[in-house]
């Protein structure tokens, strides 16, 4: 939809930040027994605004329901108002089960939830838009072995057979195998993440082993500024 049509029908905006992790998920109960899950991330800070002051995006969120009796909850928020829609206590969940887009694509996007005909935004805090420049995925560790945390969804991406779960086993032809030192693992996959292209070798859960060379390139809307 375009701007002005957001504007004319004052869609409230939720402003939400971030740390830059991938250790829970945040979700609104929107009080008819369902909990929608927003990002992976946790929660930095929380605040609303009453009408829309930038531009809305065509990135939406990876949604979910699930049953509230379903989630082990452990932290909950106070209830508070986009506009003049009541919302339940932010509900902060640790269950590995639940598959959302990592945390940080917050900061970098301004993001539209529509659930039941229920819509929010999520604006960049800030910061003049200026899309995200990314090699498409993310990485995370578990127990020190490197993983495909995030990858972003973007059908025409070279890199469309990678999947979040998958594990990384080389990097640029180094097998992390090698690199006992969890410490050098990180700063060797961190340096190569700067680079402009990064051969990753990714061991699909079948066992089956693939090799992509990933570009790093900027994703997104071309540069708004707000």
């Amino acid at each position: 939809m375009p701007l002005e049509l957001w504007k004319k029908k004052k869609i409230p905006v939720l402003t939400a930040g971030f740390k830059d992790d991938y250790q829970s998920t945040m979700m609104f109960d929107l009080g008819d027994n369902t909990l929608v899950a927003i990002k992976k991330g946790n929660l930095q800070y929380i605040h609303t605004a009453g009408a829309l002051a930038g531009r809305g995006g065509g990135y939406t969120t990876s949604v979910g329901e699930v049953s509230a009796t379903q989630v082990l909850l452990h932290q909950s928020e106070q209830p508070f108002q986009i506009g003049g829609l009541q919302l339940a206590p932010i509900l902060i969940d640790e269950s590995p089960d639940i598959s959302v887009i990592g945390s940080y694509f917050l900061n970098y996007f301004d993001v539209i939830l529509d659930y039941q005909r229920k819509t929010f935004y999520f604006r960049r805090n800030d910061r003049p838009y200026r899309g995200f420049h990314t090699h498409g995925v993310s990485i995370g560790y578990d127990q020190g072995r490197p993983y495909i945390a995030v990858a972003w969804d973007v059908p025409d991406a070279p890199w469309a057979a990678v999947a979040v779960g998958d594990l990384v086993v080389a990097i640029n032809g180094e097998s992390v195998s090698e690199m006992s030192d969890t410490c050098a693992l990180r700063q060797s996959i961190e340096a190569a993440w700067k680079q402009d292209e990064v051969s990753v070798t990714i061991e699909k859960p079948t066992g089956q082993t693939l090799t992509l060379t990933l570009a790093n390139r900027s994703y997104g809307l071309p540069e708004q500024t707000p």
